[in-house]
């Protein structure tokens, strides 16, 4: 077997780094580039129980926030360096830093490990499991027991229906953007949406928890939103991404159903619509429909 069966790859650790005096630091994410495939991929957890745990005065909505901002950026840059239509660089980097440089500082609390290096058969695939492998060693197995269990928003969204709109309607998920919407209450803010003379939210929820009772107050949480949403405007679609609870009892998934009219039970200024993960690609095609017509 040559050299030519093999592609190299760097790859990073991403660390949270909550009081540079101290050097104290928590793996929370990896990044992994491949130059020779373009291929570059990073991902952050946004599960903070354990910086909650480890720093008291660690504040979990703060990070999950910030990790969210720094994943869409990453999921665009790999998808820009894939379709060769990166604005950030004159010619393709030669090494990983050159990209992590460019979202993050390394006097903030989040930092990244001098880079290494490895070699992976020469296939995308095999990029993808070995970020998947180095991702679980050294990220997943010390997340808190029940975090691992339940997922969030951005994992429904990554697992799920990001892929799909990839494949379906790449140059939809490429205009998808922010946006803060001003409620007669205060402002909303959403991660996803589409523009097209109209404003379509699209708002990934993961009921993907452990306790009834959790799944139960989130839905009147979504509930709540979504009637603030309605003294606005500015929004005509609503589109509610469902992460299902997986491998859960009975009970749990009774409370989910209960849950998916909850977030329904009233009447808004905008039309709502539901999709659950099984219903991903028809949602991709949908997003497909909406942005052609």
């Amino acid at each position: 077997m040559s050299s030519n069966d093999f592609a190299p790859y760097q790859y990073s650790i991403i660390r949270y780094h909550h009081d540079a005096t101290t050097h104290e630091f928590l793996n929370i994410g990896v990044a992994l580039y491949s130059p020779k495939f373009k291929y570059f991929r990073a991902q952050v957890t946004s599960k903070y129980q354990r910086i909650t745990n480890t720093f008291y005065n660690a504040k979990g909505r703060d990070y999950r926030k910030y990790v969210d901002k720094i994943a869409r950026r990453f999921d665009s840059l790999s998808q820009q360096l894939e379709e060769k239509q990166t604005r950030l660089f004159e010619t393709t980097p030669d090494n990983i830093e050159d990209l992590l440089r460019t979202f993050i500082r390394k006097d903030s609390s989040f930092r990244y490990s001098v880079p290494a290096s490895g070699i992976a058969p020469d296939n995308p695939d095999s990029l993808d499991q070995t970020f998947e492998q180095l991702f679980s060693d050294y990220v997943d197995r010390y997340v808190v027991t029940d975090e691992r269990e339940s997922r969030t928003e951005l994992e429904v969204w990554r697992s799920a229906f990001r892929p799909e709109i990839e494949k379906v309607s790449p140059e939809v998920l490429v205009k998808l953007e922010p946006v803060r919407i001003k409620t007669k209450i205060e402002s909303l803010e959403y991660d996803y949406s589409y523009l097209n003379g109209n404003r379509h939210i699209i708002e990934p929820l993961s009921f993907d928890l452990t306790n009834p009772s959790n799944i139960q107050r989130k839905a009147h949480t979504t509930l709540g939103k979504n009637v603030m949403l309605s003294s606005s405007n500015e929004v005509s679609h609503l589109y509610l991404l469902l992460g299902k609870p997986q491998n859960k009892p009975n009970d749990v998934l009774e409370s989910y159903e209960k849950a998916k009219r909850i977030v329904v039970a009233e009447t808004f200024n905008f039309e709502v619509q539901i999709f659950e993960e099984e219903s991903a690609r028809d949602f991709a095609h949908f997003l497909r429909s909406i942005a052609r017509s």
